[in-house]
Parts: C-alpha cells; sequence; structure tokens
C-alpha cells in the first residue's frame, strides 16, 4: 500500500542491516560513522539531536522504569541524554550493539577543545576536529545508503522513523514510545500505533487469503 504523507517510512530490518554494516571500522571515520548510523536506528535520535550531543551526553545510569528498559531490547547501563525541540530532554536506554559502537568511537575520537560527542575528522591533519552539521550527518547516511544500493530517498528521519516502528511492532507501551520518540504531542506517536494495527490487519487477511479453499480461487 502507498505510504500516506505523514506516516513513518522505515527501513525493513534488511536494508536496516545492510546499512549498519556498511562503514569501514577499521578507520577512525568509519568507526565515528558507525556509531552515529547505530544511533540513529537503535535510539531514534533526530539529526539535530545527534549533532547536539556532547560527551556528558552519556550516562551510565540504571534511573529508568522497568516499561523504558523492557522496551529497549538488549539495553545496557549505558544511557543516552538527548535534548529534543524546545530544550526538552529525555533519556533513552542504549542496546548492546549501540553502547559497543560508542565504546569504539570513545576509543578512537580525536583530541578536540569541542566536547561535541561526533567530530569531524581532517583529511589532512591540519584542520581541527570540530562539531559535525546536520548536512554532514545527511550526506553520511546518504553515502552508506547508496553504497549499498538502498533506494534513494533513505535519510536519516527514515532511521528515526525505523526506531519508531520497531518499538510499536513489538507492543511498547505508547506513553514509553513517546517518551523514546521526544514527541510532545501523543498524536504524533499515534501514528506509529495505527501502523501496527494496519500491519496486523493485513497480515491476518494475507492468512485468510490463503487458507480459501481451493474451488474459491
Amino acid at each position: 500500500a502507498p505510504v500516506q504523507k505523514g506516516e513513518p517510512r522505515p527501513l525493513t530490518e534488511q536494508q536496516a542491516t545492510v546499512l549498519l554494516a556498511m562503514p569501514d571500522r577499521r578507520t577512525t571515520r568509519g568507526v565515528r560513522d558507525a556509531a552515529m548510523l547505530q544511533l540513529l536506528v537503535d535510539a531514534g535520535v533526530r539529526s539535530e539531536e545527534l549533532v547536539k550531543l556532547t560527551i556528558s551526553s552519556i550516562e551510565e545510569t540504571r534511573r529508568h522504569a522497568i516499561a523504558m528498559r523492557s522496551a529497549i531490547a538488549t539495553s545496557t547501563s549505558w544511557s543516552l541524554r538527548i535534548k529534543g525541540k524546545r530544550g526538552k530532554e529525555r533519556l533513552v536506554p542504549l542496546t548492546a550493539a549501540a553502547t559497543t559502537a560508542l565504546r569504539f568511537w570513545m576509543d578512537r575520537r580525536p583530541v578536540s577543545i569541542s566536547d561535541a560527542l561526533f567530530l569531524s575528522i581532517p583529511r589532512h591533519g591540519g584542520q581541527s576536529p570540530a562539531a559535525l552539521s546536520t548536512t554532514a550527518v545527511w550526506k553520511m547516511v546518504k553515502k552508506y545508503a547508496r553504497a549499498a544500493g538502498l533506494p534513494d530517498d533513505i535519510a536519516p528521519h527514515r532511521l528515526r522513523h525505523t526506531f519508531g516502528t520497531r518499538h510499536a511492532e513489538a507492543d511498547a507501551r505508547l506513553d514509553v514510545l513517546q517518551n523514546l520518540l521526544g514527541h510532545s504531542d501523543p498524536r504524533t506517536t499515534m501514528i506509529y500505533a495505527r501502523r501496527r494495527a494496519d500491519a496486523a490487519a493485513e497480515a491476518i487477511a494475507a492468512v485468510e487469503a490463503s487458507q480459501l479453499p481451493a474451488n474459491r480461487l
């Protein structure tokens, strides 16, 4: 079915897996990009939130409601304090994969006067590493999507849609999902719940169609 305007447009699990595998983790740039992609998919951060993260945005804490932690599969003691729209903060538990990717990046992160979590990687050593722009994040996602042979419309926000859809389909409570995504209006989060209901209806219809007697086909 065609996607209506305003509806989430997630990647398939296969597309997400292929995209996350693209960065060359033998290089500093690849380690950085792998961590950024993992946070876009596993923490649902917006690109403008990603570039505002600082080293102190990473927290080691267990101060989460059980419902919040149960919504994030393989959650670790690491969390990400994200400053969203209108300065609203949220604390998102990180998956084991996101935590591992961040640990690798923190080990390789260049020395800089900037406390930005993700920094530019100077190509010739003369420039000081600096915070990234949202344009740089957009270009990074596009580069790997293109290299992976994925559709041209893959962009950072579609990775956030993947996060939201994944947790809606795992029956995360609506209030928990709203908190994880940083939505101020629960009606925005309801879009994911409606998508889950539509997917369930389509699955039931497919099963019923497969069980029709041969003489009715």
